[in-house]
């Protein structure tokens, strides 16, 4: 363990070394022994107390979190640490102490996990200011779906083996990425808000984010995509179809909702409740898109079945995995009639592969990134203000032309597909 005179300059430099080998270090003061820091892979600064009572070949260690970094300063931390030190040194068991002075807080605030998580997931509540109601739902069945065994049992049982297993059941780095940002937040919230002692994620690494994916569907898969559909249920086989032609996000092209378009204008607003950046978005309904459409009411895409307390509710296809997987399985029987072999692909990819698509057409930059609905951090100046012009008339004409290039490619697979049905 490195040792170091603790100040606010010397400290400099081991935090950059935790962050660029993202790497946690533990670094002692050659002042005051048993006073030292903690500085995780993001660079952030805990400062801690150790003393060994006993010897250190058959003694006990006792090791105590006094403070994190960005609240109390060196200065007051060696304070701290002092008075913690000397109680040690008297015999104090310094972490029953804590532990004590923590339990009556925990043992007041009975709460299940479930109840915890529809807590915290409440878009009222001031600590989810700012966030959308797409953003809060989404994490809130992420947090569900990756504590499913535990969400009836006390959240104080939670323990680190509990969240490890969660995490290592997940299949993909990108599943598990999520899962870990989900759970980050969650736990950090209880135990700010004294519902656990110790924070069970404190300790187990952070999940990498996964590396920008660059799949993009090539014309024989977009023509077996197209084909497939067909087979999949009518709801399903339209979202697919929707996916690849409006270019939106899974979420929101599944909840399209009937009170969202305009079919005159031949506009779909997406509400800010539901993108991903908060703000309202309009997309232009192609030749191709409003065929699929017709006059629909309700949920352009309904459950067959949903039922909340007893009584039937609306709401929109969910089971993505499942279907998806039937996809895949039409796909590559469609495929292997051409002699290609199906690679697998995600829902996002088809987004991916419509902009692509856009951009061999010749579509600018600035019209792709609106139709994705993608925020820009430019400041100001001229930029600034050619952001401020939304390309409606461009985007439409651009929809307008992927719908044609989609058709195109698919039609006579289309004809096969009517006339063997």
């Amino acid at each position: 363990m490195a040792t170091l005179r603790l100040t606010s300059k010397s400290l400099i430099q081991p935090v950059k070394v935790a962050i660029a080998d993202q790497r946690s270090l533990h670094i002692w003061d050659t002042e005051l022994s048993g006073f030292g820091c903690y500085i995780s892979p993001k660079g952030k600064i805990s400062w801690l107390v150790q003393r060994w009572t006993g010897g250190r070949e058959s003694g006990k260690a006792t090791r105590q979190v006094i403070g994190k970094g960005d609240l109390i300063d060196l200065q007051e931390a060696r304070k701290i640490a002092r008075r913690v030190l000397l109680d040690i040194d008297s015999g104090i068991d310094v972490i029953e102490r804590k532990r004590e002075a923590r339990k009556p807080k925990v043992q007041q605030a009975t709460i299940i996990v479930s109840e915890a998580i529809e807590k915290f997931s409440d878009l009222s509540a001031p600590w989810n200011s700012g966030r959308t109601e797409t953003y809060l739902l989404e994490r809130q069945r992420r947090l569900s779906v990756g504590l499913a065994e535990h969400l009836s049992v006390p959240l104080s049982g939670i323990q680190k083996a509990n969240i490890r297993v969660a995490l290592d059941k997940k299949e993909t780095q990108s599943t598990r990425q999520a899962l870990y940002a989900a759970l980050s937040p969650f736990l950090s919230w209880c135990l700010e808000n004294d519902l656990i002692e110790t924070n069970p994620l404190a300790s187990i690494s952070a999940v990498p984010p996964v590396a920008s994916r660059e799949r993009v569907l090539t014309k024989p898969e977009i023509k077996a995509l197209w084909s497939a559909s067909y087979r999949m249920p009518d709801r399903w086989g339209s979202f697919y179809r929707l996916l690849l032609l409006t270019v939106q996000r899974r979420e929101e092209v599944s909840g399209m909702h009937s009170s969202e378009i305009d079919f005159d204008k031949v506009e779909w607003t997406i509400p800010k409740e539901r993108t991903k950046n908060g703000k309202a978005h309009i997309v232009h309904l192609s030749s191709m898109v409003s065929a699929e459409l017709a006059q629909a009411q309700g949920y352009i895409f309904p459950a067959s079945k949903v039922r909340l307390r007893g009584e039937k509710t609306e709401a929109h296809i969910s089971g993505y995995s499942k279907m998806k997987s039937k996809l895949d399985g039409y796909m590559k029987a469609e495929l292997a009639k051409d002699g290609h072999e199906f690679k697998p692909w995600r829902v996002h990819d088809l987004r991916r592969t419509a902009a692509s698509g856009l951009a061999e057409m010749g579509v600018l930059p600035e019209v792709i990134e609106r139709i994705l609905n993608h925020t820009s951090g430019a400041a100001g100046g001229l930029k600034a203000v050619y952001q401020r012009y939304e390309y409606m008339k461009e985007r439409k004409e651009a929809l307008e032309a992927w719908g044609g290039c989609v058709a195109e490619l698919v039609g006579a697979k289309m004809k096969a597909v009517a006339q063997a049905s």
